[in-house]
């Protein structure tokens, strides 16, 4: 299965659909900081089910979301599609009928993520077996992000033990290890809550049986109760009929009497009507009356208030008359002194004549200025020039240092393989030490997998002893009981149940309120019938019983039938599959295991498993023995690995040794040229220094230096203020003088406002004097209009007083009959209240019996059938009566009246129970087996695993440090799936260190060999490597592309490399560039290298 095509759209800065082609061979990416390069590699992790929003380095996964920028809005989804080629059909069964399979995952905002394959939707936890099951995944080794190699670096032995289990492809056993741990888990909390429910039901069967029979007294109680709730009910019914019958006479009276009421007081609201049909007309006429009398008061008052505000209208005319007086003073002031102001200006032509005159001084002084700033400016750009090029040619230099420090250490490297080619050992003698180290690692390798197999033995041994023990040790809510002092031979625990039950449980101290008493044997025992052994012969540990187990007799199945004929009193018989026959003629068939079944079985499992632990002590003395024993073998082993590596390594030396010399003279004629080309820039970068600075010293001798250019300016600058300074002076004096021009005429037009506002003043008071003679005049006329309708007023008003006081005599009346109609109408409606009261009882009485009794009336009185032999009693004799039963009956309290019927429901619930226990026990049973069998596989995995990424570790890391040694190592543990991975590595030349004691660049050559040699041993089908090159110097990096392609040539797995580095980018089948020429919004540009240098060639 390859990895074809991946599609972004509104993925972090890649907003625009983008299409990356993953192809054969090597595919590299590039482009400056910060443009989008890592983006592409956490867009392939997030489709294969990433789900740390840390991992994708953001705040939240939302964030993955393109967040706009100052030119783009926002997205409110991201989309990343995965298409990959299936014509092999070696993906995972469950989607391997495809040709292609595409992968998306979707996520909008706040709605979270969505994963589709083909069309279908599938969980983010499918995608991950997926890819887990392909040998690669979010976070696969073979997926190496930015900082991963200081990471690996860094990490404790532990943590890198991870890379490892991703070596040997038990990370998917992993998962479903621990899915059937939880199940485990789940299944034996299962196990605790079923015996819990267990004993509950039994509990509840004991207390259901004695409510059945509570329930049976409690329904003869309640048919009592009925009978006496009948004939109380049968006295209230006659009872209220005749109180019915007596109510009902009387609110009929009162009926009578509240009608013959209203009839007269309709008769006084007539004449009241009629004596207010005539009190109209006088209202009217009484208050027009009035009406016409206070609106002469009010024109009366008008006049008076007229002569007032004539007065105050005087006074405010003389004031403003004074105000605008004093104003028009003032302003032929002020226009005396702007004739005089505009006199004291000289000629105007003169001061503009000297301002044009000012600005051409300017503007000259202006033309200079500039002049000298080209002139500074050209010499500021010179001296940029040599201080640039001084810094090219320093660091120029330092290239140079630096090529001519690779070409010694690489003729160092050429030296000691010439040396090494000559000292070489015999290749016989070489093979024939190769294969005896090889068959004391097998025979070693033997003897420790046997070791393994009996510390995995013991340990299982003491699993299952914990189990039982705390299955056994769980509280029983009863102090000493019976079933935990027994002994029990195996095989008769079924017979031991079906004889007691749950009396198993029940204590044997005395103190507890349910318990067993020793009584001592019989004075004469009854023999049992022929054929039969005794249960006590099989039962030890308890003698409290012992009668009990003595008068019981073990038989076969078939047989109990035929011997219960026999039986004596008292005698039981039962069967090893839990029959019971008893002496009374019950017989029980055996069913399903009960709880103390089990029990007594897991007491007897645990006997023998302490038997087996005391036989494996006795042998093998303890597991500690054994451990210290596998160390040592598996020491033995490393060593002898150890010595195996160091003969492959001289082998391997002898054969590669001619083609690395090869190699090494090809590097040194590379450094060579390279230093040659140095130089060669080096040289021109001088010869130009060489120019600029003579050009800056005759630029000095002409101008005496740039300091001097600067004073002048300051000069020509000052001279300039000045000038400007006396022009704003004179354009002063001008615009002030034609102010005072347009002032003038505005002066004069005020003072001439002023003076007709002042004459209008005056006008207006002479109007005023004459006008208090006329008001006079209309006051008399108004004072005899005033006098005749006062008089006309009172006469209306003493006819309407009249009318008013028959009115009142009329109401007085209606009040006394009004009132006497109340208390009709309150006695009528009291009185139907009764009625209703009662008649509300009745039915309330007949609800009763209808609810209480399911009877009718009739049916109810010819039950109790009142009588001369049966006469009725009094109401409360009879409430009496019922009481007294109704007492008996709560005597017995909560009565559950579904007894019976619950105890067939918690009975079946019991037998139903017991089955789920046996099927949870089997499924534990099978749950152990299956994890035990996946830590087998995944031990054994580990360690070829281990011994394969070990071997393959050390042939990396030949290649990239061109020689040395190294190896890997299990620590802290002898067990590989919890031990810590450990590197030693050993640089050419230089002793065998851990990482903490080498170099940073030797530490990233280390953790770059274990991350390759963890690809190698389990390929994936994508290696992506986000700038893992960054901390190699050149020669590295040479051997670092070296190796890629070779593994790009021997695996078939597609490559994707994210560099900044020149070599690297050479080396690439293609290219594709990152750019980010719209600020936050990356792009995608891609350039086949081999078919450009295919066309380079038909060119």
């Amino acid at each position: 299965m390859d990895f074809k095509k991946l599609r972004i759209s509104n993925f972090k800065s890649f907003v625009d659909p983008v299409e990356v082609n993953i192809n054969d061979g090597l595919t590299g990416v590039v482009g400056p900081n910060g443009c989008g390069k890592s983006n592409l590699v956490e867009a392939l992790r997030w489709v294969m089910g990433e789900t740390s929003y840390k991992s994708m380095r953001t705040d939240a996964m939302d964030d993955v979301i393109f967040s706009g920028t100052e030119n783009r809005p926002a997205r409110n989804f991201a989309e990343v599609s995965l298409i990959l080629d299936n014509k092999d059909r070696n993906a995972p069964k469950d989607y391997n009928k495809e040709d292609n399979i595409e992968i998306i995952r979707r996520i909008e905002r706040e709605s979270g993520s969505a994963y589709r394959v083909n069309g279908k939707d599938i969980r983010a936890r499918d995608i991950q077996m997926f890819f887990a099951d392909v040998s690669t995944g979010a976070r696969s080794p073979s997926l190496v992000r930015q900082g991963q190699i200081d990471e690996l670096i860094s990490q404790k032995p532990e943590q890198r033990r991870k890379i490892l289990e991703e070596a040997a492809g038990i990370s998917g056993f992993h998962v479903r290890r621990h899915e059937a741990e939880l199940r485990l888990n789940a299944a034996n909390n299962n196990i605790d809550r079923l015996d819990d429910v267990l004993k509950e039901l039994s509990s509840q069967i004991r207390s259901l049986r004695k409510q059945a029979r509570e329930a049976t007294r409690y329904k003869s109680l309640s048919e009592e109760i009925r009978n006496a709730q009948a004939v109380v009910l049968a006295v209230k019914l006659e009872l209220i009929n005749e109180e019915l019958d007596d109510s009902n006479k009387k609110y009929n009276e009162a009926k009578k009497n509240h009608q013959d009421t209203i009839n007269s007081l309709s008769r006084i609201n007539t004449e009241e009507i009629q004596l207010l049909d005539k009190l109209a007309p006088l209202k009217e006429e009484s208050a027009s009356d009035v009406a016409k009398f206070q609106r002469l008061i009010i024109e009366m008052e008008g006049l008076d208030n007229e002569l007032i505000r004539q007065e105050k209208r005087i006074i405010e005319l003389d004031d403003f008359i004074l105000s605008s007086t004093s104003q028009l003073e003032r302003e032929n002031e002020i226009l005396t002194d702007l004739k005089t102001s505009l006199s004291a200006y000289s000629n105007t032509e003169e001061k503009i004549k000297k301002k044009n005159e000012i600005q051409i001084k300017i503007d000259e002084i202006l033309s200079l200025l500039k002049a000298n700033n080209e002139k500074i400016n050209i010499f500021s750009s010179k001296y940029s020039q040599k201080e640039n090029l001084e810094k090219i040619t320093d660091n120029n230099k330092e290239i140079i240092d630096s090529i001519l420090s690779q070409i010694k250490r690489e003729k160092d490297y050429h030296d000691s393989l010439n040396k090494l080619s000559k000292n070489e050992n015999n290749l016989d003698s070489l093979s024939q030490k190769d294969n005896q180290i090889k068959e004391l690692i097998n025979k070693k390798t033997d003897e420790l997998n046997q070791n393994e197999n009996l510390i995995n033995n013991f340990v299982e041994l003491y699993s299952q002893k914990n189990v039982l023990e705390k299955l056994l040790g769980s509280s029983l809510d009863v102090k000493n009981s019976l079933i935990d002092k027994l002994e029990v031979e195996p095989g008769f625990e079924n017979a031991l149940d079906a004889l007691l039950g749950d009396e198993l449980y029940y204590s044997v101290d005395n103190d507890q309120p349910i318990h067993w008493k020793y009584l001592g044997d019989f004075a004469e025992e009854l023999s049992l019938p022929k054929n039969c052994e005794p249960l006590s012969n099989f039962i030890k540990g308890s003698n409290v019983i012992s009668r009990r187990l003595r008068q019981t007799g073990l038989v076969k199945k078939e047989d109990g039938p035929k011997l219960i004929l026999d039986l004596n009193f008292g005698q039981r018989l039962v069967s090893k599959e839990g029959d019971l026959w008893r002496w009374d003629g019950l017989v029980v068939s055996s069913s399903s295991s009960s709880s103390a079944v089990k029990r007594l079985q897991q007491r007897n499992k645990l006997d023998e498993i302490n038997k087996s632990i005391k036989e494996f002590q006795v042998k093998y003395k303890d597991i500690e023995q054994l451990r210290k024993k596998s160390i040592d073998i598996q020491e033995s082993i490393t060593n002898s690995k150890i010595e195996l590596d160091r003969v492959y390594t001289q082998i391997n030396a002898k054969e590669d040794n001619a083609e690395k010399i090869i190699k090494s003279k090809n590097e040194l004629s590379i450094l060579n040229k390279k230093l040659e080309e140095f130089n060669s820039e080096s040289n021109d970068n001088l010869k130009q220094l060489s120019e600029i600075k003579t050009s800056i010293d005759s630029f000095e001798v002409e101008f005496s230096g740039i300091e001097k250019l600067r004073k002048t300016g300051e000069e020509y600058q000052e001279t300039i203020t000045t000038f400007k300074i006396e022009l704003d002076r004179i354009s002063t004096e001008i615009e002030s003088k034609g102010d005072i021009e347009k002032k003038i005429p505005q002066a004069i037009d005020l003072i001439s406002s002023l003076e007709e506002r002042i004459q209008n003043f005056k006008n207006e008071k002479s109007n005023y004097t004459s006008l208090p003679e006329e008001i006079e005049k209309k006051k008399d006329t108004l004072n005899a209009l005033i006098e005749e309708a006062r008089l006309k007023k009172l006469s209306s008003e003493d006819k309407l007083t009249d009318i008013e006081n028959k009115i009142n005599a009329i109401r007085t009346n209606q009040r006394d009959v009004t009132e006497q109609e109340a208390q009709h109408r309150e006695s009528e409606a009291r009185l139907e209240t009764l009625l209703q009261n009662n008649r509300e009882k009745k039915d309330d009485i007949i609800s009763q019996i209808d609810k209480d009794l399911k009877l009718n009336n009739n049916q109810l009185l010819e039950l109790v059938n009142f009588s001369e032999d049966n006469p009725r009693p009094d109401e409360i004799t009879a409430e009496q009566n019922f009481e007294r039963f109704k007492n008996e009956r709560d005597i017995l309290g909560g009565v559950n009246l579904r007894a019976d019927d619950e105890l067939k429901e918690v009975q079946d619930r019991f037998d139903e129970t017991k089955s789920e226990r046996e099927d949870l026990d089997a499924a534990i049973s099978k749950l152990k087996k299956g994890i035990s069998g996946l830590n087998q596989e995944s031990r054994e995995r580990m360690k070829l695993a281990f011994n394969e990424v070990n071997e393959k570790f050390q042939n990396v890391f030949k290649k990239l440090f061109g020689g040395g040694h190294a190896e890997l190592n299990f620590v802290d543990s002898d067990d590989p799936l919890e031990a810590g991975l450990e590197m030693l590595a050993q640089p050419p030349g230089k002793k065998l260190k851990s990482m903490e004691s080498l170099s940073g660049g030797e530490k990233a050559l280390t953790a770059i060999s274990l991350i390759f040699a963890v690809f190698l041993t389990n390929p994936s089908p994508i290696c992506v490597l986000d700038e893992v090159d960054a901390p190699l110097d050149d020669a590295n990096v040479e051997r670092f592309c070296d190796l890629i392609e070779d593994m790009s040539k021997n695996v078939n797995t597609r490559f994707l490399i994210i560099t900044h580095h020149a070599l690297t980018m050479s080396r690439m089948d293609r290219l594709f560039g990152v750019t980010m020429q719209e600020k936050g919004i990356s792009k995608l540009v891609s350039v086949d290298l081999k078919t450009a240098e295919k066309f380079r060639k038909l060119a």
